[in-house]
């Protein structure tokens, strides 16, 4: 079995341990595939949560993915052992929709912004929270890992029927077509699709080719405006990265690592011009307290990220290559980034 992780649960009371279980992980795929041994499903932009509902204990735990309470949080989410025949273990993810599409901004502000340092505004309305189911783990007594992924969604759709219960879904998939779902994903602005073979078992803290991940990232040029020494061999750690606003103005965007040391580092620094100060319209709270070498933005790198956060930044931007064939004035500000960048 490729991959590894800890031991399989094989009892119903190895399985039944709210806050300690952990979920099943997927590799990353290279890019969108289609197989008819896979379902293709929807990757879900918000907290991953293991269920754990109980109708004779009138109970029911949400556990994240590190082990930590979610009841709380999202208590119009707690009643899902109203809706069972027996107690059962399943997998979902808690999204917050807005406009009826999901939000992780919304979703902090739901969650109080924790461990994620967001900053949203308190008169912010509170976006309703879903809870997207997509597997079953166990039910009354029977632990159902070791069933294949087909025979696990079908009594998860059994156990809810479309439209059961407000707040509550089972998440939709499609066999076969990957690469055409994906695209109907990305079009939307999701954040990705996962594909699960449909043999598979489930496997509690395991990694493996059987649950693949694909991002639908965008991407972006943006100007390097100052660099925070760094990473391997004293070479460069992060760049700082911002976009010009229509009125020439550099607004910061965001910061990448570029893993770059040695020879890279020297090359890179020395088509780079230092300046005495930050070319920013705001110094980025990234780099107070760090020493930083702040340069003019002429320099421009092209990144992949998943979307723009209401503060103008970019989420999850990873370095793809140099674009010396761009002209840094050319990197505009986006509108929709512009709402949250200081200054705008």
């Amino acid at each position: 079995m490729p991959g590894g992780g800890p031991p399989v649960p094989r009892t119903w009371d190895e399985l039944w341990q709210p806050g300690r279980l952990q979920p099943m992980l997927a590799r990353r795929a290279p890019a969108p595939f289609s197989s008819p041994a896979y379902r293709y499903e929807i990757k879900w932009d918000g907290y991953r949560c293991l269920v754990f509902a109980d109708p004779g204990a009138g109970r029911t735990f949400l556990q994240s993915r590190h082990g930590y309470d979610l009841t709380p949080l999202f208590p119009e989410l707690a009643g899902v052992h109203r809706l069972l025949p027996a107690a059962a273990v399943l997998d979902a993810e808690i999204v917050a929709l807005v406009d009826g599409r999901p939000s992780f901004a919304a979703l902090q502000q739901r969650a109080g912004g924790v461990g994620r340092g967001a900053r949203i505004p308190a008169a912010a309305p509170i976006a309703p929270a879903l809870l997207v189911l997509f597997d079953l783990l166990g039910l009354a007594g029977a632990v159902w890992l070791g069933r294949p992924l087909a025979e696990r969604v079908r009594g998860l759709k059994d156990l809810f029927p479309e439209g059961a219960a407000p707040g509550v879904a089972v998440s939709r998939g499609v066999e076969g077509d990957g690469a055409a779902f994906f695209r109907r994903v990305r079009d939307q602005g999701l954040e990705g699709v996962v594909a699960k073979r449909l043999d598979s078992p489930y496997l509690p803290g395991w990694r493996t080719a059987h649950w693949q991940k694909i991002k639908a990232e965008r991407e972006v040029d943006a100007v390097v405006g100052g660099v925070v020494p760094g990473g391997r061999a004293a070479g460069v750690g992060t760049l700082l990265l911002g976009l010009f606003a229509p009125d020439g103005a550099l607004h910061y965007v965001g910061h990448v690592s570029t893993g770059l040391g040695g020879e890279e580092a020297r090359h890179l620094l020395g088509r780079l011009r230092a300046r005495p100060t930050c070319p920013f319209v705001t110094v980025p709270a990234r780099a107070r307290g760090q020493p930083v070498v702040w340069v003019e933005p002429n320099l421009v790198c092209e990144v992949a990220y998943l979307e723009w956060t209401p503060q103008g930044h970019l989420r999850h931007p990873v370095f793809r290559r140099w674009r010396d064939d761009k002209d840094a004035r050319a990197c505009r500000l986006p509108a929709e980034a512009r709402a949250g960048a200081p200054g705008a």
